[in-house]
C-alpha cells in the first residue's frame, strides 16, 4: 500500500450497498476527518478509477472516511501483529516523517516496539531486543510490564555473553545497565555481579592447583580466564605473577608461522625472524649510517683497518655469546662458509675477496681482503655452528635445530604454535626475562588485536596501517616501528616461456595501479611517512636523505597505470607466444591466455591487496589465478606458479643486489645487461661508486622488469607495555630478546 499513490477510502451506508471506494484524497480542513460526520449536505469525491469526473455524495450516506495516512497505520498494526516487522518499520518511518501528530500513531509505535523486542528475545537475539526495548523505554516508560521485560533481557544478554567469555562486555552491561535503567531496580545486576565473584574465584582455585603440580600453559589458561573476568583483582594479577616467575614465558603473535628449514630468502619473513632467536651469527646488522649498513658481533669488537684491506675481530670473553669461542674456531666456520660459494652470493663474494685468515693469541682473528670491499662485514653474516673447541654448547637442542646455535630453540610446535625454549647454557639478565617465547599464527588480524589488547598475546610482530589508531587510545599497548622498509614486488617465474617476453612483463606493470592500491588499500586513506611506490627493487627510505635509499634511483619513475596499453601488449605477448609454439611444433595453443597463477603470502593484508591486483589485471585482459601458500613451500618449489608477490628485506642493497638478481640469486633472471652492471657493482672500491653503480641496476630492472615493482612499506608492531626491553626501533623483532622481560604492577 505505501508503494501507491496517495488515495482515501469511503464507506457507505446499506441504502447504498455497503459500498467501500477508493478515492482521490479529500480535501477536508488539516486532512482530518470530523468528528461526528456531518448529517446534511454533500462531499464531493473523485473515485481512483475514474478521477476526472467528480460525484456528489450526501454525508448522510457515508457511515466511514480513512484518510490515506490512517490506511497506512492500519497496514503497520497488521504488517506488526503478523511479525512482519521489517515491512511495518518503513510504514511508521513514513508516518513519522509525514504525518507526526496522526492519532493512534504513537500507541502503535509502542506496541511495535514492544512485539518487535519480544520476537528478537524469542528468536535469542538478545542484544537486538534490548536495544530495540531501550527504545520504547525512551519513548514510554509507563508502558504496562516494561520493567519485567527489560529485566529479563539483560538477564539473559549477560548470560549469553558470559557463555561466550565476553567479560569486557558483561561488566560494560553490569556497569551501565543500572544508570540507564534506574527507576527499575534491575535483580538481575547484583546476581550477576556475584557470579562473576565466583566465576574468579573458582579459576583461580584452578589455577593454584595447576601451579602446585607445575602444569604451567593450565595454570597460566585458567588465571587469565580470572583476569578477563575481574582484571582488577589484585589476587588475580598477584598469582598471574607467581606463575610468570615459576617461568617465565612471552606469546608473540604472528602472521607468518616459521616452519623448518630456516631459509636465507630475503622473502622468507617467519625465517628472517626466528632466525635471532633460534641462531647465533657472527654479524648483526643493528641500524644505519652514512655509509650503509652498521654491523656489530655478539661475539667481540670489530675494527676495520683504515687501508680498508684488512677487517680485525677480538673476542671479549666478558660477552656471554662469546663463551668457549676461540679466534680458530671462527677461522674454521668462515671458510667452511666460504665452501658454499655455489649456493649462496655472499659466500662466493666473500670467497673471492678473502686472502687470508689470522690468528692471534687465540682471542684475536684478522680477516685480509685481496681488494677493497665497502661492506665485508654484510658478508660475514652467517650462521654459526658449534665451535670444535667446546661442544658443550650444543646442550638443550631438538631435532629441528641441526647443530645451530642460538638462545632459545625449537621444542616443540603445531599447525598454529610454535615454542621456542631458551637453552641451557643461554644466561638471562633478569629472573623474568622468558624461559619460553610461543608464536601464535593468527589468519585474521581482528583476532589478533583482540587478543593482544585482552592479554593473551604480549607482542604483535606485525600490525597493519589501519589497526594503528585502533591501538592508539589503549593505554596498555605500545606501537612501534620496525628501523628499515620493506619492498614489495612481483617476481615472475624465469622458466615460464610467456613471461619471458618483456611485451607481458611489461603489460603486467602497466595494469596495476599502484598509487591507488597503496593509498585506498595499504594505507586505507591514511599518510604515513615511509609508504611510497617504487620505480625499482631497493627501498627509497622514509625521506629525502635516508641513508638506506643509497641504492635507489629517484629520477626513475614509477611505470604508469594504463591498462588500455597493459591490454594491448598482453595481446601482442600472446599472440607471439602462439607464433613461436605453432613454427616450433609444440602443439596447438589455447585462443585465450590461460589464467596466470599470482601466489602470495597468507596474511591478511597481502591477500587482499592481490585479489584488487589480480581484479586490475583480468580488467587488462590478462587472466590471474590467485594461489595462496607459504613461503616454505614456495621455496621448496611444492608448488607451480607464474607470479609471486614478494615482500623483500633488501637492506644491504650493496650485497643483497646479487643475493636477488645475481647469477645465484632468488629470481633466477638472466639478462647480459643486469650481470655486467652487478660485475661493477662487485668492483666498487670506495663508497663513492656504489650509489651510482646501484642506480645503474635500477635503471635496467626498470627496462627488463626483471621484477615489477610495487612500493615499500614501513611496518609496525604492538606490544603490551609491562613487556621491557624490545627497543624503540629494532630492525628485527628479536633483536634485543635477551633484554625481554615481564613487569607486574602491584597497583
Amino acid at each position: 500500500m505505501i508503494d501507491r499513490e496517495p488515495f482515501d477510502r469511503i464507506r457507505l451506508d446499506a441504502a447504498n450497498g455497503n459500498q467501500v471506494r477508493d478515492v482521490l484524497p479529500l480535501d477536508l480542513p488539516n486532512r482530518r476527518v470530523p468528528d461526528p460526520l456531518p448529517k446534511t449536505g454533500a462531499l464531493e469525491v473523485r473515485l481512483v478509477e475514474a478521477p476526472t469526473r467528480p460525484y456528489q455524495v450526501r454525508w448522510v450516506n457515508i457511515v466511514e472516511i480513512k484518510l490515506y495516512h490512517q490506511l497506512l497505520l492500519d497496514e503497520a498494526r497488521q504488517l506488526t501483529q503478523a511479525g512482519k516487522f521489517d515491512d511495518a518499520y518503513d510504514y511508521f518511518a513514513f508516518l513519522v516523517d509525514s504525518d507526526r501528530d496522526l492519532p493512534g500513531l504513537d500507541a502503535a509505535m509502542d506496541n511495535f516496539l514492544y512485539r518487535n523486542a519480544h520476537a528478537s528475545f524469542q528468536a535469542g537475539r538478545h542484544d537486538d531486543a534490548l536495544a530495540i526495548i531501550t527504545s520504547l523505554y525512551e519513548r514510554n516508560p509507563q508502558w504496562p510490564g516494561l520493567d519485567g521485560a527489560i529485566n529479563r533481557i539483560s538477564d539473559e544478554l549477560i548470560k549469553s555473553q558470559v557463555e561466550h567469555g565476553e567479560f569486557k562486555t558483561v561488566r560494560l552491561l553490569l556497569s551501565t545497565l543500572p544508570k540507564r535503567y534506574a527507576p527499575f531496580q534491575l535483580k538481575c545486576i547484583p546476581q550477576w555481579d556475584r557470579r562473576l565473584d565466583e566465576l574468579a574465584t573458582k579459576r583461580l582455585t584452578e589455577a593454584a592447583e595447576h601451579l602446585e603440580a607445575k602444569e604451567f600453559d593450565e595454570a597460566r589458561e585458567a588465571v587469565q580466564a580470572a583476569v578477563d573476568i575481574r582484571p582488577n583483582s589484585a589476587e588475580a594479577r598477584k598469582l598471574a605473577e607467581k606463575i610468570h616467575r615459576a617461568r617465565p614465558q612471552i606469546v608473540v603473535a604472528v602472521d607468518v608461522p616459521y616452519s623448518a628449514p630456516l631459509t636465507e630468502r630475503l622473502d622468507d619473513s617467519a625465517s628472517r625472524r626466528v632466525r635471532r632467536l633460534v641462531r647465533q651469527r657472527l654479524m648483526q646488522l643493528q641500524g644505519y649510517g652514512a655509509e650503509g649498513g652498521i654491523y656489530s658481533s655478539p661475539l667481540g669488537e670489530v675494527v676495520p683497518d683504515v687501508t680498508g684491506r684488512k677487517l680485525t675481530l677480538l673476542i671479549d670473553a666478558k660477552r656471554p655469546a662469546a663463551a668457549g669461542w676461540t679466534a680458530y674456531d671462527l677461522a674454521r666456520q668462515i671458510l667452511l662458509f666460504t665452501n658454499n660459494a655455489s649456493a649462496d652470493p655472499r659466500a662466493s663474494e666473500l670467497a673471492q675477496i678473502l686472502a687470508g685468515l689470522d690468528v692471534e693469541d687465540g682471542k684475536t682473528l684478522h680477516l685480509e681482503w685481496r681488494r677493497d670491499h665497502v661492506r665485508p662485514e654484510a658478508l660475514l653474516v652467517i650462521d654459526l655452528m658449534p665451535p670444535t673447541s667446546n661442544p658443550s654448547l650444543v646442550s638443550n637442542q631438538s631435532a629441528q635445530d641441526n647443530g645451530a646455535i642460538g638462545l632459545f630453540g625449537v621444542s616443540r610446535s603445531s599447525e598454529d604454535e610454535v615454542r621456542f625454549e631458551r637453552r641451557e647454557r643461554a644466561t638471562s639478565p633478569s629472573p623474568d626475562a622468558p624461559i619460553e617465547i610461543i608464536e601464535r599464527s593468527f589468519d585474521d588480524e581482528d583476532k589478533a588485536l583482540e587478543a593482544l589488547q585482552k592479554g593473551h598475546v604480549d607482542v604483535m610482530e606485525r600490525i597493519s596501517p589501519w589497526s594503528i589508531p585502533h591501538l592508539a587510545d589503549d593505554e596498555n599497548i605500545t606501537v612501534a616501528e620496525y628501523a628499515l622498509p620493506t619492498v614489495h614486488l612481483i617476481t615472475v617465474n624465469p622458466d615460464r616461456p610467456l613471461l619471458a617476453s618483456s611485451e607481458m612483463r611489461r603489460a603486467i606493470a602497466y595494469g596495476i595501479d599502484c598509487p591507488a592500491i597503496l593509498d585506498k588499500i595499504v594505507l586505507a586513506g591514511k599518510q604515513i611517512p615511509g609508504f611510497a611506490t617504487i620505480s625499482g627493487p631497493f627501498p627509497v627510505g622514509r625521506e629525502l636523505n635516508d641513508p638506506i635509499g643509497y641504492g635507489y634511483s629517484r629520477d626513475i619513475p614509477q611505470h604508469a597505470y594504463e591498462p588500455r596499453l597493459a591490454a594491448m601488449l598482453a595481446t601482442v605477448a600472446w599472440q607471439e607466444y602462439q607464433k613461436k609454439n605453432k613454427e616450433s611444433e609444440k602443439g596447438d595453443t589455447p585462443d585465450e591466455m590461460p589464467p596466470l597463477i599470482l601466489a602470495y603470502s597468507p596474511i591478511p593484508l597481502v591477500r587482499t591487496t592481490c585479489q584488487v591486483i589480480a581484479q586490475q589485471l583480468t580488467a587488462a585482459k590478462i587472466p590471474i589465478e590467485l594461489l595462496e601458500a607459504t613461503p616454505a613451500d614456495l621455496a621448496q618449489g611444492k608448488l607451480d606458479w607464474d607470479l609471486r608477490y614478494s615482500e623483500l628485506a633488501l637492506w644491504e642493497p650493496v650485497v643483497d643486489a646479487a643475493r636477488l638478481l645475481g647469477p645465484r640469486g632468488e629470481l633466477g633472471y638472466q639478462s647480459a645487461y643486469l650481470a655486467l652492471a652487478l660485475r661493477e657493482l662487485d668492483e666498487a672500491s670506495n663508497w663513492k661508486d656504489v650509489p651510482e653503480r646501484l642506480h645503474e641496476i635500477h635503471r635496467v630492472v626498470h627496462s627488463d622488469l626483471a621484477v615489477i615493482p610495487l612500493w615499500q612499506t614501513v611496518n609496525a608492531f604492538a606490544y603490551r607495555k609491562n613487556v621491557e626491553g624490545i627497543g624503540d626501533a629494532p630492525v628485527s623483532l628479536y633483536d634485543h630478546v635477551s633484554q625481554w622481560q615481564k613487569i607486574f604492577t602491584t597497583n
